[in-house]
């Protein structure tokens, strides 16, 4: 689809959004270069062939999200059951069947799988020390999109800064918009 507008763009995110929030629940599978190493990708795998096995209501593969590194590569690899935010780490394909169903097809929690701080389980993502004091600008949906489907970054609205300079904006425009960023240096005077 060849989009001819910011109001085009606007309505395939709308329409993105809506089919990706299909599933009450996302499994979000780390498949950053630490997690793949120590075995995710396998993991993924058998998310994919226990849900279709399975067949849980309301889910089908879909529901899997293969994303970017979370940054926690020691704890890897790492599934996150959301909307809840439930943090599992050292993540083995051992443990799929029983995430799937207690923490997907019901609200339980696997502790085993907890991430320990403290002396202390913690559930959820937000809460463990690493992440907690984040405030993630740049890298804001890192873990939330799947990093193979162009359609999760679109449903989370990606692109609109692109599609405002290409639709509306004058180079000019552009040009002091990246010097007022302070992104880009004006001063060419160190080019040879």
């Amino acid at each position: 689809m060849k989009l001819q507008s910011e109001k085009q763009l606007v309505k395939l995110q709308k329409k993105l959004a809506t089919d990706r929030n299909k599933h009450k629940k996302q499994i979000m599978i780390c498949c950053g270069p630490g997690c793949l190493a120590n075995g995710a990708q396998k993991i993924v795998d058998k998310f994919h062939s226990h849900l279709e096995k399975k067949k849980i209501t309301g889910f089908t593969i879909e529901a899997v999200k293969e994303t970017g590194c979370h940054g926690f590569c020691e704890q890897g690899p790492l599934v996150v059951i959301e909307p809840e935010g439930l943090f599992y780490t050292k993540v083995k394909p051992k443990h799929v069947e029983e995430i799937i169903e207690r923490s997907v097809a019901k609200d339980d929690v696997v502790e085993k799988l907890l991430y320990k701080g403290n002396g202390k389980s913690i559930e959820k993502y937000k809460d463990i020390p690493f992440y907690a004091h984040q405030q993630r600008i740049a890298l804001d949906n890192l873990g939330k999109i799947d990093q193979n489907k162009i359609e999760d970054y679109l449903a989370g609205s990606g692109y609109q800064a692109m599609a405002k300079v290409i639709f509306s904006m004058k180079p000019e425009e552009v040009i002091d918009e990246v010097t007022r960023s302070g992104l880009r240096k004006s001063d060419r005077s160190h080019v040879v």
